[in-house]
């Protein structure tokens, strides 16, 4: 029976430890406690502002609240891509993260790409071809940037 007693505790402090150690990265990618990491709340938060989006202006208003900033390209046939970035370097949060929201929805992840600041992400972004937000993405993916579909 004590023993019983003692093994609730323990296994509330191991599950606090495991909890902290997830949010602070040292869990590896791909199991249940990613949602407690930073790069988590970073998605979430960013995928649903810019998937609520109504237009590119609209778009445009929610990229500029994000600290590291970001861009909205707007495409030919009047569809956008919103980008958000995270970065390691400068911001301190532990991470790299640009997203990728499309006019329609889709949601994209490269988490291999360091932008380090707005300059960089908007040099590499008005390379490229910007008929409809697909090929934009289509041709991010053919670059070599390894993207994951939210």
């Amino acid at each position: 029976m004590k023993s019983r007693l003692i093994l609730i505790p323990c296994m509330l402090v191991l599950s606090l430890l495991l909890l902290a150690a997830a949010r602070l990265g040292f869990v590896p990618r791909g199991t249940p406690l990613d949602v407690v990491a930073p790069e988590a709340a970073f998605v979430r938060e960013w995928s649903r502002s810019l998937r609520a989006a109504e237009s590119a202006e609209n778009a445009s208003q929610r990229v500029r609240q994000n600290k590291e900033g970001g861009q909205v390209l707007v495409c030919a046939d009047g569809s956008w891509v919103s980008v958000v970035m995270e970065h390691a370097c400068c911001t301190g949060a532990g991470f790299d993260a640009t997203l990728y929201v499309t006019s329609s929805g889709e949601a994209y992840l490269d988490t291999t790409t360091r932008y380090c600041g707005a300059f960089d992400l908007a040099d590499s972004l008005h390379v490229l071809p910007r008929t409809d937000s697909a090929s934009l993405i289509s041709s991010l993916a053919s670059s070599g940037k390894r993207l994951i579909r939210l």
